[in-house]
Parts: C-alpha cells; structure tokens; sequence
C-alpha cells in the first residue's frame, strides 16, 4: 500500500489544530484508521514532520543465496520441469521451495522455462471455422436474390 501524500497529511493536522473533530471524527472524515490519526499526530509532535516513514524492505527471499545453485541446476537439465528443479534443490541444499518461487527465480536469473514441443504444436494448429458469419450472410443474400428472380416477385423476403 502507498503512503498518504503529504498534502492530506498536512490537512489531517490542520484539521485537528482547527479542533474541526476529535480524532475519531476526522479519521471518519478523512477515510483513515484512528490509529493512523494518533500515529501522524505523535510523530509531527515529535519531529515536526510529516513526511511518511521510508520503506524498510521485506524480507530476502529464501532462494536468493542459492540462485548460483538454481542456474547450475537449470543447465545441467535444461528440459526439467519447474517441480524436478524444486525437488533437486531440496536435496542439494535442503531448502523446499515452491514451483512459483522457483520460476521467479528463474526469471531474475534471465532464463525462462522453456516449453515443450508438445504444447508448441498445439499452438500451432488453429482450428478454423468452416465458413465466417459474413460468408454465411453473404451466401444467404444470395440464395434470396436467385429466389427473386425465379419466382419473378420483386418484394425481397428480408
């Protein structure tokens, strides 16, 4: 979730400066948790700022040491399925991941799991409808044109 801008932050303590509410009601006013409400005021309190915490990081994955580990892997069984890749790392370095993380893995290493040939052929044959819509009104227009004319009635059907 992004930060509140600066602005609305600096509204939120004008607001209460003004004594337009108790903090329960400007957090009803504004749209915001009163924790926030008691957060922002604490901390311009003690700094005299309101510009947001910066952003701490989340935690390093837990293939990201063993991505020499993943590459090496990867080359030697090219064709491995992402599952074989998973269980082969479980048993180098006793690490269990997911197929997901391990593709994402392979995707910050720049090597996408290639596809097989069977689901490349698949891609390949496209089945085509026998006739499009537009050679069917075509060809209907058509039949009704010649039924005009052989019976001789001027009125179309359509």
């Amino acid at each position: 979730m992004r930060a509140y801008s600066t602005d609305f932050r600096s509204s939120v303590i004008r607001a209460y400066e003004n004594r337009q509410g108790s903090q329960r009601q400007l957090a009803h006013f504004f749209g915001v948790s009163v924790s926030f409400i008691q957060n922002l005021l604490q901390r311009y309190r003690r700094t005299g700022s309101l510009a947001p915490k910066p952003h701490q990081g989340g935690s390093r994955g837990k293939i990201i040491p063993y991505l020499g580990v993943v590459d090496r892997l990867q080359q030697q069984w090219p064709g491995a399925s992402l599952e074989d890749l998973c269980e082969r790392l479980a048993a180098e370095v006793h690490v269990t991941v997911s197929p997901a993380t391990m593709c994402r893995a392979l995707r910050r290493l720049k090597r996408g799991q290639r596809k097989r040939n069977s689901s490349r052929r698949a891609m390949r044959i496209k089945k085509r409808p026998d006739q499009t819509k537009r050679q069917k009104v075509e060809q209907l227009v058509t039949s009704m044109k010649s039924d005009e004319q052989s019976t001789g009635y001027g009125e179309s059907i359509l």
